[in-house]
């Protein structure tokens, strides 16, 4: 109902495109007819990251949350809560954050 009443509208965000293409996105927001355009990112962030671990399992498993659980709370214990810690996902943000809110001291 929305697209409909709509000339013209602009999507843009870091994360919408999924394995290099709109699929997903336009098929969750009914979009049939659209004009799309992926633009390379001009932030580094391999050079931004103060952390990345390459060595945490994938995304996708069920050994992910606690693993990424156990090196956000080191990065936090040695920034004193100090950290700007990103997800792609709020399910998994959610996830960890309950993880963290019996034993963690620090505001989040």
């Amino acid at each position: 109902m929305l697209w409909s009443k709509l000339e013209t509208s602009v999507l843009t965000s870091a994360t919408l495109a999924v394995a290099g293409g709109f699929d997903y996105i336009r098929g969750r927001l009914g979009l049939d007819h659209a004009r799309e355009l992926i633009v390379p990112s001009h932030f580094d962030t391999k050079a931004s990251n103060s952390l990345r671990p390459a060595d945490l399992p994938d995304p996708r498993t069920p050994q992910f949350a606690s693993e990424a659980t156990s090196v956000i709370r080191r990065l936090l214990e040695i920034t004193r809560g100090r950290a700007f810690v990103l997800f792609t996902s709020y399910a998994q943000m959610n996830e960890i954050y309950e993880r963290f809110l019996a034993s963690w001291n620090f505001r989040c």
